[in-house]
């Protein structure tokens, strides 16, 4: 970590993460918990911000090579993992456990090295590579659905999403 923007020095804080191969760090709104995403260790937790040390919260996540992480600014507990080769995982208990989101149209064995959220109402973006773009408008449901929302674009090997916060309808 580096706590200054102006004058950055960096120091390690990976204790207790099983790899430093680090893909993704994401904090949650309320400032509660930050979460990494591992190519080879899953999903690691920290609630220490001053001096951050990792636990491993895997249940569930069947592939450890997590991409990308997002969670719900509007529902801290609800945290989307995408996998490189297994698609998209959900939590809906702060990470403790993950389901794997199977419905629709997202292939099952998806490289998802992007996602993003647009809270009002919750609609979850996968970025795939190489099958574009997925949405899924009920991903704070039971059975969240995906289905595809790639129109329009030259290619399909997706590395990054964003959602306008002004405008929610631009990606």
């Amino acid at each position: 970590k580096s706590t200054s923007v102006d004058n950055p020095s960096w120091t390690a804080e990976n204790t207790g993460l099983s790899t430093l191969n680090v893909e993704d760090i994401n904090i949650d709104s309320a400032k509660i918990a930050f979460y990494a995403g591992t190519l080879g260790g899953g999903v690691f937790k920290s609630t220490n911000f001053a001096n951050p040390s990792w636990t491993a919260f895997n249940i569930g996540l069947t592939n450890s090579n997590v991409l990308e992480l997002a969670i719900d600014p509007g529902n801290n507990t609800r945290i989307f993992a995408g996998t490189n080769g297994s698609g998209v995982f959900r939590s809906t208990d702060s990470g403790i456990n993950w389901a794997k989101v199977v419905d629709g149209e997202l292939p099952d064995d998806a490289v998802v090295p992007a996602l993003a959220i647009d809270p009002n109402p919750i609609t979850v973006y996968a970025g795939t590579d190489p099958n574009g773009v997925f949405k899924s408008t009920n991903a704070a449901g039971a059975s969240p659905t995906w289905t595809a929302s790639s129109a329009g674009l030259t290619a399909a090997n997706i590395q990054a999403v964003a959602v306008d916060p002004e405008a929610t309808a631009i990606l």
